[in-house]
């Protein structure tokens, strides 16, 4: 048998490329807390809780033996590992899937007519080489670098892939049964939503290629049905939410307490506002992945994949799938309104990556006779890859990013003790907080409050009477009454705008009012102007503080805290932006409360943090 195309043969080579992958990818690991929801997602893992929807659910059960794992510490840079270590096993299964993809009939009949030895090793390569371009596009690789669910999601589809469309082929030559790949197919697609709900953008793509080879006759919708409780079992790892829900962990999110709460939370309902709201959103989106195309695929490899699409006649069967797979996820992608769509993309970017690797590997036989050797080829993938590894190296790396969890360290380290805090940061205080609070157990005499579930979330009110009883008793009529009119919200039914928000007023009121007595009460600057005006607003580092009329406090300057973001992305953009408005608040204030003499470090910080505001710094001799 042909070295190179001994199945045994090519395990070996996916488990190197992994090793390779993982080599690469351990450096660049975030050794803290990254930003958005990566706090969260620790504490889920670490604590078998409950994520935001669609809840996770094998991601938890994995993420909680990957934190029990001692090999490093602290267990965010284990989980962080984790993630680093699953998206290399992905960059395996993908090399797998490619080699399925030349070997099977109905996707290559047109190359196997010429297969040669040398065109086995022309295969190999072109495998291994669009394997390792996939893994260091800048969205894959930075799926290693910090706990995200994204990773997992990749290698289950691609799992899903790989025993599907050797399900397919095994089922063509064993039509008399059911192909046992096509049933750990269906289990894989089954574990598979209960990661990521998006799965279902494989559908178009794979029910076509199953009616396209294996005919739409009575045996092909029977196999489905023979198929179906497979994909129950793997579909019913989502049974540990409603389980897990009823002991009350720390994190609780969606309170699934009934089958209505637990259809909205693995649905997703509560991110239904975003979907499919227009052209402007699908406009925007779409030129976030057009802008960003050149660092997910440099543009030597743009050759390859314009060659592989031209070429795409030789194998239309595999042009179709790649084509709906590809479409189907832009499609969707494009019509949801959020600011981190790039991981949306992921299927898309896989579907790119096949096409480059068909393109690649034709490329072999369109050179000249003279140029056709091995080492040649080896050489020009060698560098190729090389290309993306350095293009797309320091836009990734996270090993000495502090950015995320800055808020949060300088919180713990400077908030006063037993103080009170409303926030509205989730990306970069709220979700690192709930962390370093629950899994290291650090200043737990801080109450941190997440300002819009407290506005928008039924269940959220559950989890503060668990977690803080104290703050939920002192103001239990306020909530009750604001609850009555949130369910008619959450539920859909009828309600007067003017009463919600006169409730809600009066809640965020007492909040504060119930507790300045033995707490002190932060809120951010962004949300500030919400609460009682006739509460005294001091400048206190990344917050405000408010306290009564009659109690007179001096601002507190954070020092350390401001700082210029060391890589521009949307996070630490936004970050960069909340740090002008805090330094430009407390300037103001500072002014308007005749303390001048205590402006120049702002200033100086202002300056440092954002160069047009230059102007300012040179107009502030003459205010003093």
């Amino acid at each position: 048998m042909n070295w190179f195309a001994n199945r045994k043969s090519e395990n070996l080579v996916a488990a190197a490329i992994s090793f390779i992958c993982l080599a690469v990818y351990v450096p660049t690991v975030c050794p803290i807390v990254s930003f958005t929801d990566n706090g969260e997602l620790a504490t889920v893992a670490t604590t078998l809780s409950i994520a935001h929807p669609t809840g996770y659910p094998l991601f938890t059960l994995l993420g909680r033996i990957a934190s029990m794992i001692p090999i490093v510490d602290p267990i965010i840079y284990r989980l962080n590992l984790f993630a680093a270590f699953v998206t290399a096993v992905s960059i395996g299964v993908f090399f797998k899937v490619v080699r399925e993809m030349q070997r099977t009939s109905f996707f290559s009949a047109a190359e196997k007519k010429q297969e040669s030895g040398r065109q086995s090793f022309n295969n190999l390569l072109s495998a291994i080489g669009s394997s390792l371009l996939l893994a260091f596009s800048s969205t894959v690789w930075s799926q290693a670098t910090s706990l995200e669910v994204y990773a997992l999601h990749l290698l289950l589809i691609l799992l899903a892939m790989f025993f599907f469309i050797r399900g397919v082929e095994e089922q063509l030559r064993e039509s008399g049964s059911t192909s046992r790949n096509l049933m750990a197919f269906s289990f894989v697609l089954g574990l598979s939503f209960t990661n990521h709900m998006t799965t279902v953008l494989l559908a178009p793509g794979f029910l076509y290629l199953y009616f396209a080879v294996l005919g739409g006759a009575e045996n092909s919708w029977r196999r489905l049905m023979l198929m179906t409780p497979f994909f129950i079992l793997g579909l019913s790892v989502y049974l540990f939410l409603p389980i897990r829900s009823s002991s009350n962990p720390p994190l609780d999110w969606g309170n699934i307490d009934s089958l209505e709460r637990f259809w909205w939370h693995v649905s997703g309902k509560q991110y239904r506002v975003w979907m499919f709201e227009g052209w402007s959103v699908a406009k925007k989106q779409l030129a976030v992945f057009v802008n960003d195309f050149s660092s997910e695929f440099s543009y030597p490899s743009w050759l390859f994949i314009a060659f592989g699409f031209a070429n795409s006649w030789r194998a239309p069967k595999r042009f179709v799938l790649l084509l709906l797979l590809f479409a189907t996820c832009l499609l969707y992608s494009v019509n949801y309104d959020i600011h981190d769509i790039n991981s949306y993309f992921l299927l898309a970017f896989v579907s790119v990556a096949l096409v480059l690797c068909s393109g690649f590997a034709r490329t072999f036989w369109v050179l000249p006779e003279r140029l056709r050797k091995g080492w040649i080829f080896a050489s020009f993938t060698v560098g190729l890859v090389a290309v993306q590894f350095y293009s797309n190296r320091s836009r990734v790396d996270a090993s000495e990013d502090r950015l995320a969890s800055s808020i949060a360290v300088e919180s713990l380290e400077k908030l006063p003790p037993n103080a009170l805090v409303i926030s509205g940061l989730w990306d970069f205080f709220v979700s690192p907080m709930y962390y370093f609070q629950i899994v290291e157990g650090k200043r737990n005499d801080i109450v941190v409050v997440d300002k819009s579930l407290l506005q928008n979330r039924v269940w959220y009110f559950n989890q503060l009477r668990m977690n803080f009883p104290e703050i939920y008793a002192r103001s239990e009529r306020e909530i009750e009454t604001f609850l009555i009119e949130l369910e008619k919200f959450e539920h859909g039914t009828p309600y007067e705008f003017r009463l919600i928000q006169s409730r809600w007023n009066e809640l965020l009121s007492s909040l504060v009012r119930a507790n300045l007595a033995d707490r002190p009460v932060f809120v951010d600057w962004r949300i500030q102007t919400e609460f009682d005006q006739s509460l005294r607003r001091t400048p206190n580092g990344y917050f405000v503080q408010l306290s009564s009329d009659s109690l007179q406090l001096s601002p507190v300057y954070w020092k350390s805290c401001f700082f210029n973001p060391r890589k521009p992305d949307d996070f630490s953009d936004n970050l960069k932006r909340y740090l002008t408005e805090i330094l430009v608040g407390n300037i103001k204030w500072l002014t308007q409360n005749h303390k001048d003499s205590l402006v120049r470090p702002y200033l100086h910080d202002l300056e440092a943090l954002e160069p047009s505001y230059a102007a300012l710094l040179r107009r502030a001799p003459e205010k003093r």
